[in-house]
């Protein structure tokens, strides 16, 4: 964990993906507002897609680097030691910047949650 917390490009990829979260959310609010879209989008939605998008972010993650922790512990037949440090860094790359995006946007939804526009 401590050495995929030290590779810049995952926080990168992480804020990239809570930008991608921010667009659809944000997005579509600005659109209403300024471009007269013709949707019916309250104030309130976009605190609901921040925290909505932070629990499937972390569930994606999770699933994700679980997936691969079990196909190398049923490949290698080791059910119940310790994994190897170089399957754990190649897991916390995978779950690291899910993670980031999901603590952005739950920040992003509670920051929206009080201040609407």
């Amino acid at each position: 964990m401590k050495k995929a917390l030290k590779t810049w490009w995952l926080y990168l990829i992480g804020f990239s993906l809570f930008l991608v979260v921010a667009l659809i959310a944000i997005g579509l609010r600005i659109g209403v507002i300024y471009w007269n879209f013709n949707l019916t989008y309250h104030p309130d939605y976009p605190s609901y897609a921040f925290l909505f998008s932070a629990v499937i972010l972390t569930l994606v993650g999770f699933v994700w680097q679980d997936i691969l922790r079990a196909r190398v512990r049923h490949k290698t037949k080791n059910w119940d030691k310790k994994l190897d440090d170089e399957t754990l860094f190649k897991v916390w790359k995978i779950f690291l910047p899910f993670l980031l995006a999901a603590i952005l946007s739950l920040i992003a939804g509670i920051i929206f949650t009080f201040v609407q526009f």
